[in-house]
């Protein structure tokens, strides 16, 4: 079963990540082979709602504001590659999520609200380098 509102918002960041001219794997909720990367993962989001005082932004329409963590994994081995892999990858996602904002019709507004710090992910079993990054959506239902 999915949701109508914020499963088809995941599927917009997924398909968004696989048109990157870099080949990264993208997944919703779950990081299932940690050893095929790069990789992204979009993970649950954040969901806020206007006030139970106040008005919604348009009439007839309810505000969805949502932010989205979706964490990129690079490997790690070869330190100076996957640096340089994560600042491509991470600036490409950001560029197209700017050309993209209603992620091909499905919210209103996406924008990459930040980026980083990046980590080092030792606990697999070739060291990785997780960046996070949080999405912002703005989506009338």
């Amino acid at each position: 079963m999915a949701s109508t509102v914020l499963d088809p918002i995941a599927d917009g960041l997924v398909t968004v990540i696989q048109g990157l001219s870099v080949t990264t794997r993208a997944q919703k909720w779950l990081l299932r082979d940690t050893d095929a990367r790069p990789a992204a993962v979009i993970e649950l989001p954040t969901v806020r709602r206007t006030d139970v005082d106040m008005a919604e932004d348009h009439l007839g329409q309810l505000d969805w504001r949502s932010e989205w963590p979706v964490s990129f994994y690079f490997d790690f081995t070869d330190a100076t590659f996957g640096q340089a892999q994560a600042l491509e990858v991470i600036e490409k996602f950001i560029v197209a999520v700017d050309a993209n904002p209603t992620l091909s019709g499905t919210v209103q507004e996406a924008k990459v609200l930040t980026a980083g710090p990046p980590e080092i992910d030792e606990g697999a079993a070739r060291p990785a380098l997780v960046y996070p990054t949080r999405v912002g959506i703005l989506d009338f239902v």
